[in-house]
């Protein structure tokens, strides 16, 4: 048991601040010497038997105070988090307070953690985002303008360059897409798929809304280190998109006429407002008792491994935690969906 002092700080996070015995910080002395000597090139002797008095003249003592400060430390705080139940965020700031060999390590940390997260009554005010119901419709134009771009994927290039005419809407150009016997069958298909998809963008509206509305009413303080993680996270996700276009980094922002902190100071509002979404999904899983059954976790994870073409060596831990999020994810906002086929 350490004895610290905790504070809490704003934006969610904590300030640690305490000794570890000198027992500690001496015994991480030891493990950093013996390393150091065992890799120190000192002509005379062997390595890992060079005498301490000659290493720490060699490497300085300073260094060696720092690294077993950082030793010490590196093990002592996995312990003190459990200790304090403290459910910490990204990698804290450290500042040692105290450093001599033969006395107590002092220190300071700074570490974001997860926020307190009061909900409001979500599903009263999910279910008036869900009872609104808004009729999805597909009009001749949609379809219409879906068969033109059919037709146009479909034109054939000649060797010298010109296109052949659009195909004629008739049974015979139904029969070339697919099996279909006559045009009206194929309308039809266009029809039914239009709807589809026009369904599903109605529903992640409602749902974006609805997740919108409890995050408005929802109290807490989003620590500064999810919101910068969310801004990282956008960061790789434009990067890795402008990768598969074959567009560097450099072009484009040459292309934009910024540099990275002006998109990060520009995403500033979007990396809290995805920060502030992700942790009320996170209470709201909670709340509800919400777990995926090995099975769905199982099933999941094979299907994300076929879309992707995932290799053996992909890391297992993060595929499933992914994995975790997705399933937990469509089952909350289930619930919320549920709402308006309630009568409470």
């Amino acid at each position: 048991m350490y004895q610290i002092e905790q504070k809490n700080l704003p934006k969610s996070e904590v300030e640690l601040t305490g000794e570890l015995p000198a027992e500690a910080f001496e015994s991480a002395w030891q493990e950093v010497a013996r390393k150091e000597s065992a890799r120190a090139n000192i002509p005379g002797f062997r390595p890992g038997k060079i005498p301490e008095e000659m290493l720490v003249s060699r490497i300085g003592p300073h260094h060696l105070l720092q690294e077993a400060a950082e030793a010490a430390l590196q093990k002592a705080y996995p312990e003190i988090i459990r200790e304090r139940q403290l459910e910490v965020i990204g990698q804290p700031k450290v500042s040692i307070t105290k450093l001599a060999r033969g006395n107590a390590l002092g220190f300071k940390i700074v570490a974001a953690i997860l926020p307190d997260v009061i909900l409001p009554d979500y599903k009263t005010v999910a279910k008036e985002v869900f009872s609104k119901k808004e009729d999805v419709t597909v009009t001749d134009k949609d379809v219409a303008d879906a068969l033109e771009h059919l037709r146009a994927s479909r034109r054939k290039k000649r060797e010298d360059g010109v296109e052949d005419p659009l195909p004629e809407l008739n049974d015979t150009f139904a029969k070339t897409v697919g099996n279909f016997t006559t045009l009206e069958e194929l309308q039809q298909t266009v029809r039914d798929n239009l709807r589809f998809e026009k369904e599903l963008a109605r529903r992640e509206e409602l749902r974006t809304r609805a997740l919108a509305s409890i995050a408005d009413k929802t109290k807490m303080d989003i620590p500064q280190a999810l919101a910068d993680a969310e801004r990282d996270n956008m960061m790789a996700q434009l990067k890795s998109q402008l990768a598969r276009i074959g567009l560097s980094w450099e072009q484009y922002l040459s292309q934009i006429k910024k540099n990275e902190e002006d998109l990060r100071r520009e995403w500033e509002g979007e990396g809290e407002k995805r920060a502030r979404y992700g942790l009320v999904l996170r209470a709201l899983i909670k709340a509800e008792h919400i777990s995926p059954t090995d099975r769905e976790l199982e099933d999941t994870i094979s299907e994300i491994r076929k879309q992707r073409g995932e290799k053996a060596n992909v890391d297992e831990a993060r595929i499933r935690e992914y994995a975790y999020s997705i399933i937990t994810n469509e089952k909350v906002f289930k619930v919320l969906e549920g709402t308006a086929l309630s009568n409470t």
